[in-house]
């Protein structure tokens, strides 16, 4: 519970149902989840007849890929567009040595959405975690903009938490949303993705 400052009485607590505290409470609907098994490197989301029902989407992804070596990330596409119209922009906290910063040219056909996915090699029973929220998908005044949280612990890479932010730089409303890997490589059994509508 958080007390604003106007308030002075114990019984004017105010509850978010979301970590989001000091934005209007919302509530958050499971729509539709994945589960991945092992044959596919992407999800697809058809949320074409959602834009009246909800304001936000948020994607929650646990799992991991069969890449061989090294982290592999999540991308997004909107609509099935794959020409060079998203930018991305990534920040790492690591177990070890200093942070840092990554931009990606806007010449790029996906958006990072979640970096730091654990690989089919490294420590066999880790599973890396993310949220990925995407913001007004149906605003036409406005690209849709994603903000993601990932993170993961293992011997093979320290990277332990990756903060991801992008854009599709179009006003289209967004009808699909394709979650994918960047190498290609295919989710392992029992990964899941699961699309939430957000009021």
């Amino acid at each position: 519970m958080i007390k604003t400052l106007s308030q002075s009485s114990i019984t004017n607590d105010i509850k978010y149902t979301s970590m989001s505290a000091g934005n209007i409470p919302s509530s958050e609907y499971l729509i539709e989840t994945a589960l991945l098994s092992g044959s596919t490197s992407f999800a697809d989301f058809d949320v074409s007849t959602l834009s009246s029902t909800y304001r936000h989407f948020q994607i929650v992804f646990v799992g991991r890929t069969a890449r061989a070596a090294g982290t592999d990330p999540l991308m997004i596409r909107f609509n099935s567009e794959s020409s060079a119209v998203y930018s991305s922009h990534s920040m790492s906290g690591l177990g070890s040595g200093t942070p840092g910063s990554t931009f990606h040219s806007t010449i790029t056909t996906w958006i990072l959405a979640a970096d730091a996915i654990g690989n089919a090699i490294g420590d066999s029973n880790r599973v890396s975690n993310a949220i990925i929220d995407i913001l007004d998908p149906f605003d036409p005044n406005k690209f849709t903009t994603i903000r993601g949280l990932a993170g993961m612990s293992g011997s093979d890479d320290p990277r332990t938490v990756i903060l991801t932010s992008g854009a599709w730089r179009k006003t289209d409303p967004v009808t699909t949303i394709r979650v994918m890997t960047f190498s290609g490589s295919n989710f392992l059994n029992n990964s899941r993705i699961s699309l939430y509508g957000v009021v």
